[in-house]
């Protein structure tokens, strides 16, 4: 498991992405006219490698030193989006090599979030004073870069004050660029490159479409890892915090060890938790962090003030992202600039609330949310927990089963396995005769996984597929309610499975609105399953709800890595074929297509190569020079097929006696 200490913030994730030579070769076009939106298009050549060749032919001159800067940034790029897996620090380098070779002022990267409504810059390398930073947002369609984001066309300007959308973020820009980056038809990330020089773009669009071409795989490669990394994080902040609820504490030190966990983890936020009273009118208790004590809040410490108030009042979460425009935020600690409150809830019932505050300008993330109001379930657990123990003296032997589960839940990968440690360890602590979990299909229309532990075997209805319109199993299935029969009762949907059985048990085993399936528990004595006991099994389908729904995640995850792996693989591929384009192109480049010898390329890099060595030796170094006499005249007179015959047997016979240049 990876540990939280380790976890990146939201967006620094990424994976390797490459391309083939031939789409290297197409960033050789002419200039677009200043100020023209440019579509991305499809060539007119039937094949990608006629498009690379023409394109070569054409435009591309390998002794120029532009032509040269190119390929040499493109390998840069290359080597760098193959050497970092978090996207943050390979978006920063990639600006680092960009400034490198082009010395523009401006370059930044954003994401793009489009069910937020906006962009995230990523990266961003600046020789000028400007207002854009790392997590730096605007809404889409805001300024070039929202245009470029909702269109999906890239822009050139080589004045900017042409354009009615330009939003002035870095003083003295004149002219700039902005590309979107596709993955699969969709614009996942922009590149924003902007000059104090007019016109500074001239002829740099298709480099940067291929340049965003090169990213995109790496971008999209980064969701799949960060979700891989998210995944763990969630698993071991939902296992930690589970494994602290479960100790046997009074309520307040409970409280207080979750509360100093969420600030030792999550240094940035000033979290507190607060408990309503049973009319859920005032709130009763806080809990902080031991090193960052929040005062209360000023009058009547009711749920009609404050942001905490709003969410205990709704029951939704509140996500404040600038304190100083919401008019409910109660002041409480100077600087803060974003809240986070999620609702603590226990069946339904409001129970508190968990409070965060933040002075970090990038506030709360997605991600960061989703473990907070994970963390928020298991708090609910806990201080209904520790309630009961306040009226019931078996909390601590609630509190030690639900521990094991939890233990136990880190034992195995297999579900089936996992599943039948479940049943026979709570077989053997409630001293029951039958214990089976039931697992439900997508549908919830039959039970498909039944584990079952204990000292009888029961048979399954119908000895077939096990509908759930049959038995109390199905019952239960159907209401999402726990259901309590006698054998020697009148129940209609009692199935008897076993004749020694006197009373059934049956629990829903819920994750979040999801159910999962039904905890089913049966015994020899008709008192066993007394109020106590009933609560101590919903407690249980709780947590073998986590349980279940956290085999489920790490099924998915593997998975996930089983892809991550696989795409790996196809970029080390992808990788070893540009590698071999790239000699491939180097020997064309260097050797005469019609005799097969070095051309006046490689006499260049042999000749400057040799000149070194002989000046730092001081030997003699031989350079000769041959002509073909009346070459012209055999041409003319048996043809050019004739002569290009006798320039390979020349070639031969040259190469034969003076070796290789």
């Amino acid at each position: 498991m990876i540990p939280v200490s380790a976890w990146p913030q939201a967006g620094q994730v990424s994976t390797d992405s490459r391309m083939g030579w031939a789409d290297m070769l197409q960033f050789y076009r002419p200039p677009r006219r200043p100020g023209y939106h440019v579509p991305v298009g499809i060539s007119r050549d039937r094949h990608p490698a006629q498009a690379a060749a023409r394109t070569d032919t054409r435009h591309m001159d390998k002794h120029s030193p532009s032509g040269e800067r190119h390929l040499a940034v493109m390998n840069e790029i290359a080597r760098i989006a193959s050497g970092d897996l978090e996207l943050r620090p390979m978006l920063k380098r990639v600006t680092e090599a960009l400034y490198k070779h082009f010395g523009w002022e401006f370059i930044a990267f954003a994401s793009v979030d489009t069910a937020g409504g906006r962009f995230v810059c990523e990266a961003v390398r600046s020789e000028v004073p400007t207002a854009v930073e790392v997590g730096f947002t605007r809404p889409l369609g805001r300024g070039i870069v929202g245009e470029v984001a909702t269109s999906g066309r890239p822009a050139v300007y080589d004045d900017v004050r042409q354009s009615p959308r330009y939003i002035e973020t870095t003083p003295g820009v004149r002219s700039e660029v902005c590309v979107p980056i596709r993955h699969s038809g969709e614009v996942i990330a922009l590149l924003n490159i902007e000059s104090t020089k007019a016109g500074d773009f001239h002829g740099q669009l298709p480099i940067l479409e291929t340049l965003a071409e090169q990213l995109a795989g790496a971008i999209e490669s980064a969701r799949l890892y960060e979700a891989l990394l998210e995944h763990a994080v969630l698993n071991e902040v939902m296992s930690e915090v589970s494994r602290i609820a479960m100790e046997p504490l009074a309520l307040d030190e409970l409280l207080q060890r979750i509360a100093d966990y969420i600030n030792t983890h999550f240094p940035q936020c000033a979290p507190s938790i607060m408990l309503l009273d049973d009319a859920g009118g005032h709130f009763v208790l806080e809990v902080f962090a031991s090193n960052a004590p929040l005062p209360p809040p000023a009058g009547e410490w009711s749920v009609d003030a404050g942001v905490t108030g709003r969410c205990a009042r709704t029951g939704e979460p509140q996500h404040v992202e600038d304190v100083s425009r919401e008019p409910d935020y109660l002041p409480r600690l100077a600087g803060m600039r974003a809240e986070y409150v999620a609702p603590i809830r226990y069946r339904g019932r409001m129970l508190g609330v968990l409070n965060l505050e933040t002075a970090s300008p990038h506030g709360f993330t997605p991600h960061a949310r989703q473990v907070f109001s994970s963390i928020t379930e298991q708090i609910a657990g806990a201080v209904e927990g520790a309630r009961l123990d306040a009226a019931l003296r078996e909390h601590a032997r609630v509190m030690e089963m639900l521990s094991n589960l939890s233990r136990l839940a880190t034992q195995s990968d297999d579900l089936h396995a996992l599943l039948r440690k479940i049943t026979d360890y709570l077989a053997t602590e409630l001293k029951v005769a039958v214990v089976s979990v039931l697992l439900l299909d997508e549908e919830c229309t039959r039970f498909v996984i039944e584990t079952m532990s204990g000292s009888l075997t029961l048979g399954t209805p119908n000895d077939s597929e096990w509908l759930i319109d049959t038995g109390v199993c199905g019952r239960c299935a159907r209401t999402g309610e726990p259901q309590l029969v006698y054998a020697d009762g009148s129940d209609p949907d009692y199935v008897s499975g076993h004749q020694e059985i006197l009373s059934e048990y049956v629990v829903p085993i819920r994750y979040h609105d999801r159910l999962l399936g039904v905890l089913n528990l049966e015994s020899k004595r008709r008192d066993s399953f007394t109020s106590q006991v009933q609560s101590l099994c919903r407690a249980v389908a709780d947590q073998v709800a986590g349980i279940i729904h956290l085999a489920l995640v790490n099924r998915d995850l593997m998975e996930t890595n089983r892809v991550v792996e696989e795409r790996t693989r196809e970029l080390a591929e992808a990788n070893d074929k540009l590698k071999r384009a790239n000699l491939e192109l180097h020997r064309i480049s260097s050797y005469d297509a019609l005799t097969g010898v070095p051309n006046r390329r490689r006499l260049d890099e042999v000749l400057a190569h040799e000149w070194r060595w002989a000046k730092r030796t001081g030997r003699q170094l031989t350079f000769m020079l041959a002509d073909l006499d009346h070459f012209k005249a055999l041409n003319d007179s048996h043809g050019h097929l004739r002569g290009d015959e006798c320039l390979r047997l020349v070639a031969e016979l040259a190469d034969a006696g003076v070796g290789e240049v």
